[in-house]
C-alpha cells in the first residue's frame, strides 16, 4: 500500500516540483503518516497547492471538466475523475475570487478617500462592456436558473498597435467577469480601473451596446466617460431605427 501511494505522489510531484524524493530513501520505514511526511495533510485534495492550481487552469479554460480530465491526464499522467477535477477547480476559483473582490471591495467602501492626480497624461482609456444571460443549474430566490455573465476589457491606447492596413493589435487587456447583479460588477468593475489610475487618462471613452443598466453605471462611476455604442449592436438595431425614424417606411429604411 505505502509503495503505491509513493508512485501515485511522485507522478504528481512531477509536475509540481516542491519536494525533491531523490533526497529521502522512501523504502524505510516512515515514522510519521505519507500524508504528513510529504507535507499536504491540511490541504484537502491530498495534492499540493501547485498541482491544484495547475489542475484548476485545465478545468477553468476546457469546454467541460471531463474535457480537462483528459487533457490532465495527457499532459500530466494524474488520472483524475471529472468530478474531482470539477471540486479543485471551484476550490481554487473560490480562493481568487474572495481574494479579488474584497480587495475591490476595500477600494469601493474607501473610494471618497482616494489620493487623485488632477495631472492628465496623454493617452485614452477604453472599457468596453457587455452581459450574456446563460442557464445554469443554480435556481435564485424567484427559482429562476437564468444568470447574465457580465464581462468588461479595459485598454489604453498605448496598448494598441497599428497595423500597416491601420487595422489595430490590442495587445494588453484587462479583464472584469462576474455572473451576477450589477452591484457587485461594477465594485470589481471600478476596483480594476483605479488599479489602472483611470483618473491618469485625458479621455476615457466606454464602448457598450447601450443597455440601461451599462449607461446608468458608466454615468455613475465614470460620469466624463464618451459612451459609444459599438459597431455590431448598431448593425443589429440601425434598420429598427430607420424603421421608426421613416414611419416604418420600408423602401426608405432600406437605403440606410
Amino acid at each position: 500500500m505505502i509503495t503505491k501511494k509513493i508512485t501515485i505522489y511522485r507522478t504528481i510531484l512531477q509536475i509540481i516540483g516542491d519536494i525533491d524524493l531523490e533526497k529521502y530513501d522512501l523504502k524505510s520505514k516512515l515514522i510519521v503518516p505519507l500524508d504528513e511526511y510529504l507535507g499536504i495533510n491540511k490541504l484537502p485534495f491530498k495534492v499540493s497547492m501547485k498541482a491544484m492550481i495547475e489542475i484548476a487552469f485545465w478545468g477553468q479554460n476546457q469546454s467541460s471538466f471531463q474535457k480537462a480530465s483528459e487533457i490532465i491526464y495527457r499532459i500530466c499522467n494524474i488520472n483524475l475523475s471529472y468530478v474531482t477535477v470539477m471540486n479543485i477547480t471551484k476550490f481554487v476559483g473560490k480562493i481568487v475570487y474572495d481574494y479579488n473582490y474584497n480587495n475591490a471591495l476595500k477600494i469601493w467602501e474607501d473610494r471618497a478617500n482616494i489620493e487623485i492626480d488632477n495631472s492628465k497624461k496623454k493617452g485614452t482609456l477604453y472599457i468596453q462592456a457587455d452581459g450574456a444571460t446563460v442557464n445554469t443549474r443554480i435556481e435564485d430566490e424567484n427559482g429562476s436558473t437564468w444568470k447574465e455573465n457580465k464581462l468588461a476589457i479595459l485598454f489604453s491606447d498605448s496598448d494598441m498597435y497599428i497595423r500597416k492596413n491601420k487595422s489595430n493589435i490590442i495587445n494588453h487587456k484587462e479583464y472584469v467577469s462576474y455572473i451576477g447583479s450589477v452591484d457587485t460588477f461594477r465594485i470589481l468593475l471600478f476596483a480594476k480601473a483605479v488599479e489602472l489610475k483611470y483618473w491618469e487618462y485625458e479621455t476615457i471613452v466606454f464602448i457598450s451596446d447601450g443597455a440601461t443598466w451599462l449607461r446608468n453605471m458608466i454615468s455613475e462611476l465614470f460620469p466624463e466617460a464618451i459612451q459609444i455604442l459599438d459597431k455590431y449592436h448598431l448593425i443589429e438595431n440601425i434598420y429598427d431605427y430607420a424603421k421608426f425614424i421613416f414611419n416604418e417606411d420600408i423602401k426608405k429604411s432600406r437605403k440606410i
